[in-house]
């Protein structure tokens, strides 16, 4: 026979319980309502304590299982994954005091949703999740915490995003030989793509594929250039901050930099911060002068663990 005392044990265990999910809101947004098809849809989270009590968040990374996102369509299919690689939210376990937040909205960093749902035959490209409406909703398993239901759509392109978006797809559909195109043919290709193709929403993707190409065929000096235009150009795009990895990770692995040294490198994350404070690489810059001028080293855009809101 269970006693009083084990009674009144199970009671306050539900009602603590019950009191931290009441304490602890849990919330996503979409950078926008309407996407075009294989346009990178944007979703940023945010966990506040809402309690008088420090609320500890175990390791939510992708090996943990802990978060997930679950997506249902209007055709009435339903998408119910993990997060997997690209997750923003790596091995960390963080104490949210009261009355703060935490959240990849800290830093300007979100998660691209096609990465862990989007399948398509040119994925290593581009993804693509059927045009429709949906209805995404995450989920912290050990807490038992749901967040709010948000709605976007995905549509067809028209006109020059469509012509666009063939584009793409017919030049991952020509036959090239490993010496075509270690001779710089895709190349040539993303070259002319980005003439043709200046305002495409398409456009910062691909010229991600272009200094991607560029590393591929160990050409620093273009790939840096092609970087360089896009952190000018698309400032507040995740490709951007992953670009300007891509420059840290030549300095700091020593990988053939186009830097003498971290002083140049610091100078041009100066000035990245002053002249795009707001946008998603300029907080990044700022994060990485911070760390650099304590510890004398520079972090990958997705080893910074999530300081409070």
């Amino acid at each position: 026979m269970i006693n009083r005392s084990a009674i009144f044990a199970i009671i306050v265990y539900f009602l603590v319980g019950h009191s931290l999910a009441q304490d602890i809101s849990f919330g996503i947004k979409a950078s926008k309502d309407t996407f075009l098809l294989s346009e990178p849809i944007y979703v940023q989270w945010q966990i506040k304590n809402n309690g008088s009590e420090p609320f500890k968040i175990p390791d939510i990374s992708v090996e943990s299982g802990e978060y997930r996102y679950i997506l249902t369509c209007s055709d009435g299919t339903i998408y119910e994954k993990w997060k997997r690689y690209g997750d923003p939210l790596y091995t960390y376990n963080y104490i949210i005091h009261s009355g703060d937040s935490l959240g990849n909205a800290t830093r300007g960093n979100s998660d691209d949703l096609l990465a862990g749902f989007g399948k398509d035959e040119f994925a290593w490209v581009i993804r693509s999740l059927p045009v429709g409406d949906y209805k995404l909703s995450a989920i912290l398993k050990k807490q038992n915490i749901t967040s709010n239901e948000i709605k976007f759509s995905i549509r067809q392109p028209i006109n020059e995003d469509l012509e666009a978006l063939n584009d793409i797809k017919s030049i991952l559909s020509i036959k090239m030989s490993k010496k075509e195109r270690f001779g710089g043919k895709l190349c040539g290709l993303w070259e002319k793509y980005i003439v043709d193709h200046t305002d495409s929403v398409y456009y910062p993707r691909i010229m991600q594929a272009l200094y991607l190409e560029y590393k591929l065929l160990h050409k620093p000096k273009k790939e840096q250039e092609v970087i360089l235009k896009l952190i000018d150009r698309y400032p507040n795009t995740t490709y951007a901050c992953e670009g300007l990895t891509v420059l840290i990770r030549r300095m700091e692995y020593k990988l053939g930099s186009c830097f003498k040294n971290k002083k140049d490198l610091k100078e041009l994350l100066e000035k990245i911060e002053k002249n795009q404070p707001d946008t998603k690489v300029g907080k990044f810059a700022k994060e990485n002068i911070k760390r650099y001028n304590k510890t004398g080293w520079m972090l990958d855009y997705r080893a910074f663990p999530y300081e409070k809101i």
